[in-house]
């Protein structure tokens, strides 16, 4: 929330997420941080929510009046966020144990003044025992060159990196194509019911794809 990107640049923003939340599935649940100018660096508009109107409505109130960006602290309580709910929820009384989590930044990747530096914050998310992968959307009319932050915060959570440059219009079909493979990642969760005796066994998971195909990967 910048005033850099006050007026149309903001406005594009607020529409490409609000397209995201339009085109979730219902058990879908979506929160929404804003980088401000608070203490932690960032202002939580929304927890976890399933409620598309109720994200909308509180999307409507997000100012675009930030002094400076903490982008490393934003991310940062973005993957704690994510952490928390895949234990088994946040102050949601019907948060359930989500297994499949990722975060999406709209930024022009510099970082001014975050307690974390880039090396430190990428080595939380390689830490992670289930990856959370960062979807970038790069928007700049300033330098480029901080851009690459958000490139190495991508590559390095499995995540994807897109340039949008200068122009803020390709920010929607760019949403698209992440809910598109969000919708369409799938998790596999292996049950055991022989005792746990401490050994490593090699195991093999087949997939079939497509479905009632008989083809195996």
């Amino acid at each position: 929330c910048s005033k850099t990107m006050a007026g149309a640049p903001f406005d594009d923003v607020l529409k490409a997420i609000a397209r995201f939340i339009d085109s979730k599935r219902p058990q879908d649940q979506v929160a929404v941080l804003a980088i401000r100018d608070t203490a932690e660096g960032y202002e939580m508009v929304s927890n976890f929510e399933r409620d598309a109107n109720a994200l909308g409505r509180r999307l409507a109130d997000i100012k675009c009046d930030g002094m400076e960006t903490r982008l490393y602290d934003a991310i940062g309580g973005a993957v704690q966020m994510c952490g928390m709910v895949s234990q088994g929820g946040t102050t949601s009384g019907d948060a359930e144990y989500i297994v499949s989590n990722s975060i999406v930044v709209f930024s022009d990747g510099k970082d001014e003044g975050s307690a974390i530096s880039r090396e430190e914050l990428n080595t939380r998310i390689s830490n992670l025992p289930v990856p959370i992968p960062i979807y970038s959307l790069g928007y700049s009319k300033v330098d480029p060159e901080f851009l690459k932050n958000l490139q190495a915060l991508s590559n390095n959570s499995f995540g994807i990196y897109y340039p949008i440059g200068e122009t803020t219009a390709a920010m929607q079909r760019c949403v698209e194509e992440i809910q598109n493979i969000l919708q369409n990642d799938y998790v596999v969760t292996l049950r055991s019911y022989v005792p746990v005796d401490g050994m490593t066994y090699p195991l093999k998971i087949g997939v079939e794809w497509p479905s009632r195909s008989g083809k195996m990967t």
